[in-house]
């Protein structure tokens, strides 16, 4: 997840060098922003501002203030979920750009299955029935064949 302060500039200069964006850069960017805007963003090398980075989804989250304490805040709040259920979560999101969506289904439907199988569930629905906090171990389930 990205977190940008309001100083924040992102972009892609490498044509004013004469080069590509490398490293990833020309594949992962229009998968963000859409063909259309890493196209702009790439052919002009020009800086996006914050506002614009989080309306077209290169940010996730603006940060008023310091963008540390925020990204800092962020992680403080995903530390208190379930380590393998958001594993998880970002298995089945990725299988959402790599599978077709029946094989996807399947996919999501054995990572639920294994988060019942290794107790993360379990803690979690008890916890929320006694009206308390879970007590995740925070351990890596293995994938799923």
């Amino acid at each position: 997840m990205r977190v940008s302060g309001p100083r924040g500039r992102f972009g892609l200069p490498e044509v004013k060098l004469g080069l590509i964006p490398g490293a990833g850069g020309t594949q992962r960017l229009p998968r963000l922003v859409g063909r259309g805007r890493a196209l702009d963003i790439m052919l002009t090398a020009r800086q996006v501002r914050p506002d614009e980075a989080l309306a077209i989804g290169l940010i996730d989250r603006f940060a008023d203030g310091d963008a540390v304490t925020d990204a800092l805040a962020l992680a403080g709040e995903l530390v208190t979920s379930s380590l393998p259920a958001q594993l998880a979560v970002v298995r089945a999101v990725n299988a959402a750009f790599e599978l077709p969506p029946d094989e996807g289904h399947r996919y999501e439907a054995l990572l639920v299955l294994g988060l019942f199988t290794g107790g993360e569930a379990a803690e979690g629905i008890r916890a929320f029935i006694a009206k308390r906090a879970p007590d995740f171990a925070r351990e890596v389930t293995p994938r799923p064949a």
